[in-house]
């Protein structure tokens, strides 16, 4: 399977067209699925994705799950712009209206599911590889923008990129439509943007607020160079919560023995690592060892000295 599919990446080309990209995501999915099992949740996904992809988004050229979610492509060209706005948006509507009673005939579902689900949509240029006419992925900045707006899309609704036009919106579809200007996480955290948001949606006030930076936090350990010396793999430091990967800043510090001064270095390449036994980050061997050679040799340092792992990190829980 995965052999199948490297050679499939092998051969892939990359290119790009125009899309709409919807991103769908059912809402209280987390505390929905801690009141039934496991192969509950599973079941009742699998359901959720046949039913989207098979009676409202049959016609998608591309449709990939997210977890609790679904991103669903359509292309278009400057020609058909309308018509394929109107296909999408009059599916995301009806899917949004019937979602509380789509899975009512379902037997396998003998459980009250999650009662509402939220889309967020964006257009314009995507990346794809493709290889012997497939679609392997989509890629670039317009998923992860539809991506953030569902998060607006709550208790349900749609929520729409300001620079998808109005135009572009059906006009039998533009009253059910409100405009704001919103901050987003990621995207437009310092200047906002304009988004259409459908009558079912209630923008959080949150929003509507610049996008404070978030609380960076120090964690560090420290080694005599010896140790560091004479250990036999990567250096793992472990941090006390759970990280954001992105904002994962590591360093060695060190004092310089000849001017007695606090220096740092960055590391390169750390790897951030959860597991069962905690959060951890990685610093590659090879670079640690190279660079205590160098300062031994140059007298910044002794065997004695202390060298320090550190990492700045921002919790996963940050606002």
């Amino acid at each position: 399977m995965i052999a199948d599919f490297c050679k499939k990446l092998e051969n892939a080309e990359a290119r790009f067209e125009f899309v709409v990209a919807v991103f769908c995501d059912i809402r209280s999915f987390s505390t929905f699925s801690k009141t039934v099992e496991s192969p509950d949740t599973s079941t009742f996904l699998k359901h959720f994705y046949l039913k989207l992809l098979r009676d409202y988004f049959q016609d998608a050229v591309f449709a990939k799950p997210t977890g609790d979610g679904l991103l669903i492509i359509y292309k278009h060209t400057e020609k058909n712009l309308n018509e394929v706005s109107e296909i999408v948006l009059s599916r995301c509507f009806k899917a949004v209206k019937d979602f509380p009673k789509m899975f009512k005939s379902i037997p396998i579902i003998n459980y009250v599911p999650p009662a509402s689900i939220g889309f967020g949509i964006a257009r314009g240029s995507a990346s794809y590889l493709f290889v012997e006419n497939e679609i392997l992925d989509y890629s670039g900045k317009l998923l992860n923008l539809a991506a953030r707006l569902n998060e607006l899309a709550r208790p349900k609704g749609i929520v729409i990129d300001g620079n998808y036009q109005e135009d572009v919106i059906s006009i039998k579809f533009r009253k059910r439509f409100q405009v704001k200007d919103v901050f987003v996480r990621g995207i437009a955290e310092e200047i906002p943007v304009k988004v259409f948001y459908s009558d079912e949606v209630t923008i959080p006030p949150s929003a509507l607020h610049r996008i404070k930076n978030p609380t960076r936090k120090l964690s560090e350990e420290s080694l005599t160079v010896k140790k560091v010396l004479n250990l036999n793999a990567n250096y793992r430091l472990t941090l006390p919560e759970s990280a954001r990967k992105d904002d994962i800043r590591a360093e060695y510090v060190w004092v310089d023995k000849k001017d007695d001064l606090m220096t740092s270095r960055f590391c390169q390449n750390p790897k951030y690592e959860e597991t069962a036994r905690g959060f951890f980050v990685s610093f590659d061997s090879g670079e640690t060892k190279k660079i205590i050679h160098e300062l031994l040799e140059k007298d910044s340092v002794v065997e004695d000295s202390e060298f320090t792992f550190r990492v700045d990190y921002v919790p996963s829980h940050s606002g």
